[in-house]
């Protein structure tokens, strides 16, 4: 029985899509077309762990041949299951993230080629390192550009600076806000100014006396 059309429908499905149909829509296919999709489903884990391995092996040229124990530092060859000084089991995990970060930086261009298994098996691969890669790019563009909402209010503690009494009216107004921000603004323009006339006063004291004396 030819399958043509069914291949060409699931065309584009992962893994995990295909074993939803599988499991979830026996009732939109024929006998013959459920026994199709899970020889599909079969297939697909063998190529997938087939590059699964294939990609660890790759992992595993990008290994240096010596690591220092993190212990008493001493120098072993990368094979070694204990340092040879101290005797203590050595700690890989850290080569190991690092020639995965190597190799994903060498291929990453490849995570969207055309073939979508292929693409299937890097991202499945290099699943940690693209969410890594993710979060820093949120984190670049929260920092590049604040939210619409964030309010400044520069310009209120400027003008309780240079004029109070327009400082302790704005702070005033401020406070019944409901706004959370806000009230701790109008607290701010308030003791601005108050900080203000302190100053103020106190220049003028010595203003004035350096004209009496």
């Amino acid at each position: 029985m030819a399958f043509e059309d069914l291949d060409g429908e699931l065309e584009g499905c992962t893994l995990e899509e295909l074993q939803e149909i599988h499991d979830t829509q026996q009732d939109l296919y024929s006998a013959e077309e459920i026994e199709h999709i899970a020889s599909l489903i079969a297939a697909r884990r063998g190529i997938l762990d087939a590059e699964r391995k294939r990609l660890e092996a790759m992992v595993e040229e990008r290994l240096p041949e010596e690591m220092e124990c993190r212990k008493c530092g001493g120098p072993n060859e990368f094979a070694n299951v204990k340092c040879k000084f101290c005797g203590a089991t050595l700690d890989k995990s850290e080569y190991y993230d690092d020639a995965r970060a190597v190799l994903y930086g060498e291929i990453r261009d490849g995570l969207h080629a055309d073939d979508s298994v292929h693409d299937e098996a890097l991202s499945r691969f290099f699943a940690e390192e693209e969410e890594a890669l993710d979060d820093d790019e949120v984190a670049r563009q929260h920092i590049a550009a604040p939210s619409e909402g964030e309010k400044s209010y520069t310009f209120h503690y400027v003008v309780s600076v240079v004029i109070p009494l327009v400082g302790f009216i704005m702070g005033g107004i401020l406070l019944t806000k409901e706004d959370e921000d806000d009230r701790s603004a109008g607290k701010v323009c308030i003791v601005a100014g108050i900080i203000s006339v302190v100053i103020g006063y106190f220049l003028w004291s010595l203003y004035l006396n350096s004209i009496v004396y």
